[in-house]
């Protein structure tokens, strides 16, 4: 009786309009499929879709802290890696809910595309800027160019958040979530000692190339997916504006109070990590004499 129900309200919802989560319907169901994080890998677009997300995050984690790092080898000044944290976060504060509006609405296979390359293309201005006469060893550069970055992000993880229901089937998107939120988690794991690694062998530019080339690989593999990523059109007229779909957001946000624990979970462990992010070249240099 629930799942007629539960049918009935998706027909309702489409007579009416009412754009869907997915821009597409899940891709149906394989005899072979079975549960697990193997499952969803077998299926070749979200493969790739996947790997684009891997080494963007990787990309990420090499950028941040590569660029604390140099930022306090140039200035020696800790104030200064605490602006250059605001500039990465402050537009995910700013810019988060009307990119995820926007990325909903978008062609998502193009957007994730552009905004890896363009990512790419910013990270390699950081290395450029050290021959710029007038521009070396700045530290105003290093904070515009992270405010860039981060706002550009900012369309890339909706957009990919709201591809992976279109790729796999509508029983493994739980196994597919979990995927990407360990990888998240992986990736932070291992780009800090990578990105230390790489500047103790390869010196402080170093980082910033190997993460221009992720964001390449990234670019390359959304590239590869072959499913249109694209939203079911509708009226412009039946469209809801993107203050009421912010306004529907912030009111589920209100009547969700696990949601809600969630947000205030990630947001203090998100806190943790870029104290941790902020300190850590301190430490490395001062106590650590690296």
């Amino acid at each position: 009786m629930s799942e007629r129900r539960g049918e009935a309200e998706s027909e309702e919802a489409v007579g009416a309009g009412v754009p869907l989560h997915a821009s597409r319907p899940a891709v149906p169901p394989r005899p072979e499929d079975r549960e697990g994080f193997l499952a969803v890998l077998r299926r070749r677009d979200f493969r790739y879709l996947w790997a684009a997300q891997a080494a963007s995050q990787l990309a990420d984690k090499f950028l941040v802290f590569t660029l604390l790092i140099f930022m306090y080898t140039i200035s020696g000044r800790a104030s200064l890696q605490s602006v250059l944290m605001i500039a990465y976060t402050l537009p995910s504060v700013v810019l988060s809910a009307p990119a995820g509006v926007y990325a909903d609405r978008a062609d998502k296979r193009t957007l994730m595309i552009a905004c890896n390359a363009i990512r790419g293309a910013l990270i390699l201005l950081i290395p450029i800027a050290q021959y710029i006469p007038g521009l070396q060893n700045q530290a105003w550069p290093l904070i515009l160019i992270m405010l860039l970055f981060s706002s550009v992000g900012q369309l890339f993880a909706p957009a990919e958040a709201a591809s992976i229901p279109s790729l796999v089937h509508r029983t493994q998107i739980t196994e597919a979530t979990s995927l990407f939120m360990t990888t998240v988690i992986l990736t932070l794991v291992l780009g800090v000692p990578a990105a230390t690694l790489a500047i103790a062998f390869a010196g402080n530019l170093a980082p910033f190339y190997i993460a221009a080339a992720l964001f390449g690989v990234a670019a390359l593999s959304v590239w590869r997916v072959r499913l249109k990523l694209r939203q079911v059109r509708v009226d412009d007229e039946r469209m809801p504006s993107l203050i009421r779909e912010l306004r529907e957001g912030l009111a589920i946000l209100r009547a969700n109070p696990a949601l809600r624990l969630g947000l205030y979970q990630l947001a203090l462990s998100l806190v943790v990590v870029f104290t941790v992010f902020t300190l850590g070249p301190v430490y490395l240099v001062k106590v650590l004499h690296r």
